[in-house]
């Protein structure tokens, strides 16, 4: 493929290669007294995610989902869970901006299904009633830590600010 100026453009292309558990663990600390309780349970999520670059064109991606479960009316820990889901994917001329949302946002939606998937099954398996997490906006989460990331540079080199952003 040529362009305007006869230098060659390179075609784009995105391929998911590989999906994968990376790493899982499921702990409840304090069974088998918390089946005993009535279930009303205050449950946290954190999610976080990882871009690492294997070769020029091949990316592996990391989805770390963290949920932790506590009953409400105490500080008893009900149960604890972590799944690292990845992903190898190939991207292809794409722009650094464009590889940065690709795998930003776009590599984190296709992984969550299956790390939802598999925190469903170990809360199930761990003798808890069935935990469906809520879908989640990639882009915006993405948008959010990009702006706080301007915010804290922009923090650092005026020192106006000392304010901290947590970013998800």
């Amino acid at each position: 493929m040529t362009n305007k100026d006869n230098t060659t453009a390179v075609e784009q292309s995105f391929e998911l290669q590989k999906i994968y558990h990376k790493k899982s663990t499921f702990d409840a600390p304090n069974a088998p007294a918390v089946f005993l309780d009535e279930w009303k349970p205050s449950i946290s999520v954190d999610l976080n995610t990882e871009a690492n670059r294997i070769s020029d064109t091949t990316y592996e991606v990391v989805l770390t989902v963290k949920c932790k479960a506590k009953a409400t009316n105490s500080d008893t820990q009900l149960f604890n869970t972590t799944v690292e889901q990845a992903g190898i994917f190939e991207i292809e001329g794409y722009e650094e901006t464009e590889i940065m949302a690709l795998v930003g946002s776009y590599c984190p939606a296709q992984l969550y299904p299956f790390a939802r998937n598999h925190i469903s099954s170990q809360v199930l398996h761990g003798g808890f009633p069935q935990l469906l997490l809520a879908p989640v906006d990639f882009d915006a989460l993405l948008d959010d830590a990009i702006k706080s990331a301007d915010q804290e540079s922009q923090g650092s080199e005026t020192n106006d600010t000392d304010d901290e952003v947590e970013v998800i």
